[in-house]
C-alpha cells in the first residue's frame, strides 16, 4: 500500500515539474515576443519621428520671414545638435551659383556636369542687377554651351546637316515687368549649328522688343538692366524642335539636349529650382527628405506664339 501511494506521488511530482517547465516556457516565450514588439514597434516610432522631423524642419524654415516666393533663395541653413547626440536634425539648401548646374546639382544621366533642356521643359533664370551689360558679349564671362547627350558612351557628330544647320532651336526670352524681348527670326536664336558642345554667346544677337524696335541682346539689356534689381529679369530658353544630326545615311533625332552655363566668377546666379536637403536623426534611425521648389514657371506655349 505504501509503494503504490509512493508511485502516487512521484507521478503527481513528475507532471507537476513537466507542467511548470512547460508554462515556464510558454511563458518566456511570450514574454519575449512582448518584448521584441515593443522593440520593434519603439524602432517603428524612432524611424517615424526621424521622417517627420526632417519634414517639420523644411515647413519650418519655408516659414520663416526671409523665405518669401519673390526670392526663395533666402531660406537659412540650420542645424541642431551634433552627430554624436542621440537626436539631432539639420537642413542645408542650394539655391544657385556662378556655373548652373552647380556641382552635385545636375540632372543629366549621361554626364555628371550638364543639365537637361527638352521640350516642353524651358530652363527659367532669374538675372539680378549687378551682371554687365558687356559680359553678354563674345568672349565674355556669360558663356552657353548645348550639345547632344553620349548615349551609351556614344559621341555624335556636333554639327547638323547642312539643308537645316541655320534653323533655330534654342528660343531665348528676356523680360522685366515693363519691357520683353522676343526672338526676331530663326538665326538670331541658337541654331542646330551651334549645338557643338562650344561656348556661344547671346550679346549680339537682334531681337524684336514687345512695342516691335529691332535692337540687339546687348543694348536691350544695357538700356534696361537697372530694372532687373530685386531678381526681377528673366532669362528663358525653350528647345523648340528636335536636334538632328549630321548624318545624310543614318540621322539621329534628340527631342532634349545636354545645357551648362557659366556667369562671371563670384556671381550668384539662382538656379530655376531650390533644392532643400533635410536630414534627421533619432536614436539610430537616420530620415532624409529633399524638396525641390521651383521658383517662377510660365507656359510654353507662349514659345511657339513668338515664333509666328
Amino acid at each position: 500500500m505504501n509503494t503504490l501511494i509512493s508511485s502516487r506521488k512521484g507521478s503527481a511530482l513528475i507532471i507537476g515539474l513537466i507542467i511548470t517547465v512547460l508554462l515556464t516556457i510558454m511563458t518566456t516565450s511570450f514574454l519575449e515576443k512582448i518584448l521584441n514588439l515593443g522593440q520593434t514597434s519603439g524602432w517603428i516610432n524612432n524611424s517615424a519621428q526621424a521622417y517627420s522631423l526632417a519634414t517639420w524642419l523644411i515647413e519650418e524654415q519655408l516659414m520663416d520671414a526671409n523665405m518669401t516666393k519673390e526670392s526663395p533663395w533666402n531660406i537659412l541653413t540650420k542645424t541642431e545638435g551634433t552627430v554624436t547626440s542621440d537626436t539631432w536634425r539639420t537642413l542645408s539648401a542650394n539655391t544657385g551659383g556662378e556655373i548652373i548646374p552647380n556641382f552635385g546639382r545636375w540632372n543629366s544621366s549621361f554626364d555628371s556636369d550638364w543639365n537637361i533642356i527638352g521640350m516642353g521643359e524651358p530652363i527659367q533664370i532669374v538675372i539680378p542687377e549687378w551682371i554687365n551689360p558687356t559680359d553678354w558679349l563674345s568672349g565674355g564671362d556669360i558663356k552657353f554651351y548645348f550639345r547632344v547627350p553620349k548615349i551609351n558612351g556614344q559621341v555624335w557628330d556636333t554639327g547638323a546637316l547642312a539643308t537645316i544647320a541655320w534653323s533655330g532651336i534654342i528660343l531665348w526670352t528676356f523680360w522685366y515687368s515693363g519691357a520683353s524681348l522676343y526672338a526676331s527670326g530663326e538665326t538670331n536664336i541658337f541654331t542646330l549649328w551651334e549645338i557643338d558642345g562650344g561656348a556661344q554667346y547671346l550679346g549680339w544677337k537682334n531681337w524684336l522688343t514687345n512695342t516691335w524696335i529691332s535692337i540687339n541682346f546687348q543694348n536691350f539689356y544695357n538700356t534696361y538692366w537697372s530694372h532687373c534689381i530685386w531678381y526681377q529679369c528673366t532669362l528663358k530658353l525653350s528647345m523648340i524642335r528636335p536636334f538632328l544630326t549630321n548624318d545624310s545615311s543614318n540621322p539621329q533625332s534628340f527631342s532634349f539636349l545636354e545645357y551648362r552655363i557659366e556667369f562671371p566668377s563670384g556671381t550668384a546666379i539662382p538656379s530655376q529650382y531650390m533644392i532643400i536637403d533635410s536630414t534627421s536623426y533619432v536614436y539610430g534611425y537616420l530620415r532624409s527628405r529633399q524638396v525641390r521648389i521651383p521658383q517662377i514657371t510660365t507656359s510654353t506655349a507662349t514659345d511657339f506664339a513668338v515664333l509666328q
